[in-house]
Order: structure tokens, then sequence, then C-alpha cells
């Protein structure tokens, strides 16, 4: 990242280059450019800029140290700051900060905004406190200050969701369809409505808002994802057919993601022909089976006590995945203790390595594994 600059450099410019270079290089280095960054550049866009990077590193200290260093300063005058803090509070689940910034954030006649209900929101969410959604719906409806979108009902109809009050629910959703007609990202919030009108089991209304949505937008692959699967909430796999097909016929990308919802139903349910034939006709017209196409696929032959056909599965679905994405000890296990009956050490070994290369355990636990194969076939 070069150093020579040609035009002055402005407040803004430096606060995305601090950004950037934490993407790049981490907090370390992002940490040294502040530092080194003119007096007269150091305003409100450089310390938000350092102190959102300390809030995606989950540095509760130094998010602290920047923000009582910038209120002694008179400077964390702008409820981005508060946010970030009351966010960061929230996601490492330390409410009582929490409360005490929020407690601070009024002594010092800071006005929340519309981010400041909704972190309020997500936190009294997953503290499972009613009163304090309850509240916080009621203030962020009377501050005329607050340009509400449909994201703050969905917000709230999450949180009343968790805690199984349906009426609530029902209630947030009816106003967040009141907004989400003047809204500009229509198919985030369609997309939202299928996911919650399923959790909550509301079939009718499910299907209302499919047929609106297709009235009024263009829907793309996350749209078809979301419904099939609120469909097959209700183990509906005549429904959730019918809405691929219709997937089918819009002839959008051929994202694997959409038939991976029927095969998993499929080979959950001892249908394997059908999602054998799914993943043939998805693989003929272009598309990429996933890590978990193979993966769903191996848990079905596994069900099915077709031990092969389950290894050579989860083979296919070991070469493709992330770490993230690392196949369950118990399918593992299972695969493991196949190859070991048939005795085939080279196959184990062969299956074991592979693991051991995509990252899903060390070279230590492999040797061990493959040593107790070999041993237990000597034995025999």
């Amino acid at each position: 990242m070069s150093d020579k600059r040609y035009i002055p450099l402005s407040p803004e410019d430096a606060a995305r280059r601090l950004k950037l270079i934490y993407r790049v290089y981490g907090i370390d280095k992002s940490e040294s450019y502040y530092d080194n960054i003119p007096k007269q550049l150091k305003s409100y866009w450089v310390h938000s800029a350092l102190l959102k990077c300390y809030a995606q590193e989950k540095s509760v200290e130094k998010a602290e140290a920047l923000f009582r260093k910038l209120s002694d300063l008179g400077l964390a005058r702008s409820p981005y700051f508060y946010n970030l803090l009351l966010d960061l509070y929230y996601k490492m689940g330390n409410f009582m900060k929490f409360d005490k910034l929020r407690n601070e954030m009024k002594e010092n006649g800071i006005c929340g905004d519309r981010f400041t209900y909704t972190i309020q929101l997500s936190a009294y969410a997953a503290s499972r406190d009613i009163q304090g959604m309850d509240d916080i719906v009621s203030r962020m409806e009377l501050d005329s200050r607050v340009d509400l979108n449909w994201s703050c009902y969905a917000i709230a109809a999450d949180g009343y969701a968790k805690c199984g009050l349906q009426d609530k629910v029902m209630e947030m959703l009816k106003k967040l369809e009141g907004i989400l007609k003047f809204s500009k990202k229509k198919n985030e919030g369609f997309n939202f409505l299928l996911k919650i009108y399923g959790d909550v089991r509301k079939k009718d209304e499910l299907y209302r808002i499919w047929n609106l949505y297709k009235f009024k937008q263009k829907i793309y692959n996350k749209g078809y994802i979301n419904m099939i699967t609120s469909v097959l909430n209700f183990d509906d796999i005549e429904g959730a057919e019918m809405i691929f097909e219709e997937w089918e016929m819009k002839e959008l990308s051929h994202d694997f993601r959409v038939p991976n919802l029927l095969i998993e139903f499929y080979c959950k349910n001892g249908c394997l022909e059908k999602a054998e034939a799914l993943i043939d006709k998805g693989i003929l017209k272009g598309g990429n089976p996933t890590f978990r196409t193979w993966y769903h696929l191996a848990g079905g032959y596994l069900k099915a006590n077709l031990g092969s056909k389950a290894t050579e599965a989860l083979k296919k679905a070991i070469s493709i995945c992330s770490l993230e994405s690392k196949p369950s000890k118990g399918t593992l296990s299972t695969c493991l203790g196949y190859l070991e009956g048939k005795g085939n050490v080279e196959e184990a070994e062969e299956f074991i390595s592979l693991l051991r290369v995509e990252g899903a355990f060390s070279d230590s636990i492999h040797n061990i594994i493959l040593g107790y194969i070999k041993d237990e076939n000597v034995s025999d």
C-alpha cells in the first residue's frame, strides 16, 4: 500500500484508509496508522473508524479506552460512538455494561437514532426481556426524530418470536408490511417475512406473502430458499416441490443451495433415489454440488446402511468443504467404523489422509486412528 499522495488527504480519506488497513493487515497495523495520522486530520471520521475496528475485533478494553478518551475530550457526542459500544456489549453478552452505557447516554443528553433502538431491541430479545422490548417499541414509535423502517419491526418480531409471544409477533409483522410498501429494499423485507412466518408456523400467512411477493417483485434464489425452507417446516414436501418447480422454470443461476433443501429432506426420509436424481439433474444443468449436497447424501446412505456409498459421498464432501464446514463426529465415526469392519487398510488410510489434508483433524490424531485400524486388522 503506497504512502505516496498527490492530493491532500482529508479526514474521510484517512478513515477509509484506516479501515482498509484493518481488513488487510489487522488491528496492530491500523493502530500504528492511527497513531501517525496528523492531529489536524484526527476528526470524527478517524476516531469512529478506529472504534469500529475495535468493535469488529471484539476488543472491549481497547474500545472502552478509546471511547473514554473521546468522551473526556468532548468528542463522543454522536450516537454513532455509543451505538458501536452498545452493539459490542450486546454481542459479548455484557448486559450490565449495556444498561450502564444506555443510562449514561440519557444523562449526557445524547439522543438515540434508529440504530440505537434496534440494538436495544436485539439486546432485550437476547435476554428475553419482554418489558424492555415493549418499552423500546413504544419509544421508537413515539420518537418523531427517528425514521423507522421495516427492519425495526423485523427485529422486534424476531425478539417476540423467541419469547413465544405470537400475538405480539403478528402485531409487529402487520406494521412491518405497512412500512414495506414504501421501502426500496422490498426483497429483503419479503424474505424476512417468508422466514418468520415459517418459524411461527403460520402457513396461510406464508402463502399470502409468497403470492404478494411474486406479484410485487422479481424473486431471486434467496427468496426461493426462504420459501422452500419455510414450507418444509410444515413437512409439506409436495408444496416444497411445487415451489422448486417454479424456481426451475425461472431459469435463474443454478444455485445448488436451492435443491439442497429437497435433497436434505429426501435423505432424512429415505428417498435416496429422488435425492440422487436431483443431484444428477442439477449437474446436467451446469450446477456445482456443494459440501452439503454430498454430506446430506452421505447421511442418507448411512441411515440405509449403505456404508460404501456413504464413504464415497463423504470423500466428495470433505474434498470441497471449508474448515468451518467439517462433518460431524458421528458421521466420520460411522464411516471409519465401516472401513474398519471391511478390513480394508488401504482404503481407510486413503480416507483418513484426506481428512488430515482437509483439516478435519491433526496429524497426531491421523496416526492414532490409522494405527488403531491396522492393529485391529492384524489381530483379526
